[in-house]
């Protein structure tokens, strides 16, 4: 049984919308979003693949292209950090590999990151929610 104390879930963007992100190789276009399945992803503290933190539940590309997800954390430190609004955004971990040119020629999502600031400007957590579904301000303890 849940712990309204030792499980969160969350909601963000977990990548812009591809015509707004930089140019860079861990950023995905429309297609690739539309088809990636992110579902039961480990959830990790800024990419620190030793210690997960949760898993996702649930991932869409929204009306405006983002890429929304929906987690579940159930680590006390994290969910210490979240509440208190020292881990703002997301990121994805990716495994991208590269032709001898440096041309992209596959990405993997391996996980995504609870962090304090994502390289992708608007992957921000949005909301936060108690195991017994009662929303938790951003940004403050309790």
């Amino acid at each position: 049984m849940d712990d309204a104390g030792t499980t969160l879930r969350f909601v963000g963007v977990a990548h812009p919308n591809p015509h707004d992100a930089p140019a860079h190789p861990a950023c995905m276009s429309a297609a690739e979003l539309k088809d990636l399945d992110v579902r039961e992803l480990p959830v990790l503290v800024e990419h620190d693949c030793e210690a997960p933190v949760g898993w996702l539940t649930s991932a869409w590309v929204s009306a405006n292209g983002e890429l929304r997800v929906v987690g579940v954390v159930k680590d006390a430190d994290a969910i210490a950090k979240l509440k208190g609004g020292e881990l703002k955004q997301l990121a994805f971990g990716m495994n991208v590999t590269y032709d001898t040119r440096r041309n992209v020629l596959s990405k993997r999502v391996t996980e995504v990151s609870l962090c304090k600031a994502s390289i992708l400007e608007g992957n921000n957590i949005e909301q936060l929610f108690a195991a017994n579904g009662d929303r938790i301000d951003l940004g403050t303890e309790g």
